[in-house]
């Protein structure tokens, strides 16, 4: 990190199935920014190489959890220095896990405004779990394993975040207008220089 980049894009975070892709997407077109996801990276590259259509689920197990944070920090990092200093802003989705990675930390802060998209436990385990069994909890403490985690992840979430947003068990455009909202409102200076 050389240069310091100009700190203009917002980066979503928070735990798996908070709303980061689908609150990202709207913020995005709210603001005629493009936008990116970490985890529809990874999988458009590893769906590209094996010529296949994979999830960020297949992904993982394929991969193993430390070659796949080592993968997810070589495309935050790759990202980094795109956008460093681009003119545009732009909205940027990161899996759950780059914000607990310390040595990530200088890049994401460095190009942005760190939005923490804060869900209650039971809503996310519920989440998490509609499509099958998460290739990382243990399977005889499922939801108690998914607390522990999200409990160990919420130190680097709140450390990383420029604002936090609280959204309940509501209806996606309502969760989308909070997002929305709460951005234009804590960062209304921001989103004008």
């Amino acid at each position: 990190m050389s240069e310091e980049p100009q700190q203009r894009h917002l980066i979503i975070e928070g735990m798996k199935h908070c709303g980061k892709s689908t609150h990202g997407r709207a913020l995005a077109h709210a603001f005629g920014w493009p936008f990116f996801d970490t985890d529809e990276l990874i999988v458009e590259g590893f769906s590209r190489q094996l010529d296949k259509t994979l999830t960020i689920r297949d992904v993982f197990i394929m991969l193993g959890e430390e070659k796949f944070e080592a993968f997810e920090a070589q495309i935050v990092k790759g990202l980094y220095a795109r956008l460093k200093n681009s003119d545009k802003r732009c909205v940027l989705a990161l899996g759950g896990r780059p914000p607990c990675n310390p040595d990530l930390h200088p890049y994401l802060k460095s190009l942005g405004k760190v939005i923490y998209l804060r869900v209650p436990i039971p809503l996310l385990f519920r989440r998490s779990t509609r499509r099958g069994p998460v290739p990382f909890l243990d399977p005889t403490r499922a939801e108690a394993h998914f607390r522990e985690i999200c409990e160990a992840r919420e130190a680097n979430y709140m450390k990383l975040a420029d604002v936090v947003i609280n959204i309940d068990d509501v209806l996606i455009a309502d969760a989308q207008k909070l997002v929305i909202d709460t951005i234009k409102t804590k960062l209304h200076d921001w989103l004008e220089s």
